[in-house]
């Protein structure tokens, strides 16, 4: 099994983190043996609870008689939706971000395309996930999260720390002249994550 870990985030001993990666794992789906995390129609449920409970103990998300840590997911729509989180909730919320300050959680979002976004206060010990496709980014979602983080825990963002986890780069991605726009409009540095490509077709 393979755990991308962030180096900075990492030198906090209190802090459980890690990006997976399709390796490792016990699904026959996706050319078999990999470390599928998300219920899918191509997967068993049983190949996918046997991946995140492995996935748990590697990431030592365990407490002391070795049971994992309750893992909070969502139903993930493509939104601006933060939940803060204070206990396991019975059923997944709808939304793209979660935040929390309780010890003994793991949160997590789940990605393809899309970026995972790791956000740390390591003055309050509070952390928050974030779902960040185009759409969450042009509503904001992490910045949205970091004031939810604020509000709620009284995090100071020049004190916070973050990670991106992996996803698809721009040279495999192909979007609308529409999309390029909405991102130029917002944000200054836009012209960074576009490459215009011409064909002769």
């Amino acid at each position: 099994m393979e755990i991308l870990r962030a180096e900075k985030l990492a030198r906090l001993a209190w802090l459980v983190h890690g990006f997976s990666t399709r390796r490792g794992g016990f699904s026959r789906a996706y050319g078999g043996g990999a470390l599928n995390l998300g219920f899918t129609k191509q997967d068993s449920p049983k190949a996918v609870e046997r991946n995140r409970a492995a996935f748990l103990k590697e990431l030592k998300a365990v407490d002391k008689r070795g049971r994992p840590w309750p893992l909070v997911t969502l139903r993930q729509v493509h939104s601006a939706t933060i939940h803060h989180i204070t206990r396991a909730p019975k059923e997944r919320p709808a939304g793209d971000g979660l935040i929390t300050d309780q010890p003994g959680l793991l949160l997590a979002v789940q990605t393809a395309d899309c970026l995972p976004v790791v956000v740390v206060d390591p003055e309050h010990r509070s952390v928050g996930v974030f779902h960040a496709g185009w759409r969450g980014t042009l509503a904001r979602i992490v910045e949205k999260g970091v004031g939810e983080m604020r509000r709620r825990f009284k995090s100071d963002p020049r004190r916070m720390q973050a990670a991106i986890g992996p996803g698809i780069q721009k040279c495999c991605y192909e979007v609308s002249e529409e999309l390029r726009d909405q991102f130029e409009s917002q944000f200054a540095y836009a012209g960074e994550l576009f490459d215009m490509v011409f064909e002769s077709d």
